[in-house]
């Protein structure tokens, strides 16, 4: 109670600064402050699939109508409260910038799913890619989590910015969990034409649940693009990395190679793709695996499991008129799975959004939203019965936004729908999101 009173009032607080300030708060011209505050409502329809506990075996979300079961979904009525600020100096060479961010959730009725969530965010360039021989960047990002994640973060922090989009997460299962993630990048211009990425990225999982298995993964990549046209470039990428999980015998390493197409050279359009091919190595020799039957099967020799796969990674953010807006990202990887022991999985995940200005102070923004996870080994469902376990999420979200004219505040509604099928059985479920928020920033 206590910290709902302090934050509202540091909301209010917050409201009658935004009132005086339109661009932020310059600090002596040495650095800028953004302040932001948030406040919605929402009813779920299924708010059990959310566990902050990290105690998965209570959840309470699947299904089984279609055969005569009893849904076991249960709704409920949630507030948000979110606090946040940005202390930032930015040049034409020059980005140094340090985000915090806390927020709330209470529930009217489930109050045993109360929870806290933070955000701590870390950038910094030296250089600009355009005009220097060298450009130095690095990013860190260190989040506490309860649900999904409130954006869109990118596999490659190369890629356009798309942190709008609603997209479906790709790593973790939405229980309590802590993540990590550090890259840094190092571009050389090395011709007029031609310039080389080299970068490092490391990122974590951690669940608040002996239930799950954290797990870790550390990548090196060289990406090289050479200008063919004005406004275009041919892009060639290659990537190896470690993954690291308490799940795994070993620990298994990937190649990518992937070849595509860079445009960053428009005002309209931004764009990034590449496919190719991934080969990802467990490194455990095995002689017998059971099917989905349940049968043994032979194993030919005491070779190395392998996973060759096709990858992609693609984002774009193009500007169909002044008024409407449309953006989308793609990707795919090789990762252990979080609830089972020593099993990989292909994870694909999709989003197109687009966004049109009404009227000068609305906008009207729809996404779809798709991932797909594919089991390499069959799991176990039943004694000495083993399914080949795939799980298909789509989701959908509509949101309309109130937007003044100075900007600093926002009122919005939204509504936000997801569905996954797996192959489990009685594992099915939907979830239905009404929000109605106002947002506040300076």
């Amino acid at each position: 109670m206590k910290k709902l009173i302090l934050a509202g009032g540091t909301f209010a607080l917050s409201l009658a600064a935004a009132m005086a300030f339109d661009e932020g708060i310059n600090l002596a011209d040495i650095a800028r402050l953004n302040l932001w505050g948030e406040l919605s409502g929402t009813y779920d329809s299924n708010a059990k699939i959310v566990v902050p506990s990290g105690e998965i075996h209570d959840r309470q979300i699947f299904q089984d109508e279609e055969v005569g079961g009893i849904s076991k979904k249960e709704d409920d009525i949630f507030f948000d409260l979110t606090l946040g600020g940005r202390l930032f100096r930015e040049t034409d060479r020059f980005l140094a910038s340090l985000t915090l961010q806390e927020s709330i959730r209470r529930y009217q009725d489930f109050d045993e799913l109360d929870n806290e969530s933070f955000l701590q965010e870390f950038q910094a360039r030296l250089g600009e890619r355009r005009y220097d021989r060298f450009t130095l960047s690095f990013r860190e990002a260190y989040r506490e989590v309860f649900d999904y994640e409130g954006a869109a973060y990118a596999d490659d922090f190369t890629n356009p910015d798309t942190e709008n989009l609603f997209l479906t997460e790709d790593r973790t299962e939405r229980v309590s969990r802590q993540l990590l993630d550090l890259a840094g990048i190092l571009t050389w211009r090395m011709t007029d034409k031609l310039n080389a990425d080299f970068s490092v990225a490391y990122g974590t999982i951690e669940y608040d649940t002996d239930r799950l298995y954290d797990w870790s993964d550390l990548k090196g990549q060289v990406e090289l693009d050479y200008q063919v046209t004005e406004k275009s470039s041919a892009l060639l990428t290659g990537q190896y990395g470690i993954q690291s999980s308490d799940a795994l015998e070993n620990d298994p390493d990937y190649v990518v190679l992937r070849g595509g197409f860079l445009n960053r050279a428009t005002d309209k359009l931004t764009f990034k793709g590449g496919a190719g091919i991934g080969r990802y190595d467990r490194f455990r020799a095995r002689s017998d695996l059971p099917n989905a039957s349940g049968v043994q099967q032979s194993v030919e020799g005491d070779r190395d499991d392998t996973l060759d796969y096709f990858s992609f990674d693609v984002a774009g953010d193009y500007d169909l008129s002044q008024r409407t807006k449309l953006q989308f990202i793609g990707r795919n990887a090789v990762q252990p799975a979080a609830q089972y022991a020593d099993n990989p999985k292909l994870v694909t995940v999709a989003s197109v959004g687009i966004s049109h200005r009404l009227w000068e102070r609305f906008r009207l923004a729809g996404t779809v939203s798709y991932r797909n996870d594919d089991y390499e080994d069959p799991v176990q469902v039943d004694q000495g019965v083993y399914v080949d376990q795939e799980d298909t999420i789509w989701g959908g979200q509509v949101r309309l936004d109130y937007l003044p004219p100075k900007g600093h505040l926002n009122v919005y509604a939204e509504a936000r729908y997801e569905n996954r099928e797996t192959t489990l059985p009685d594992e099915d479920y939907d979830q239905l999101r009404l929000t109605l928020g106002i947002r506040i920033e300076i």
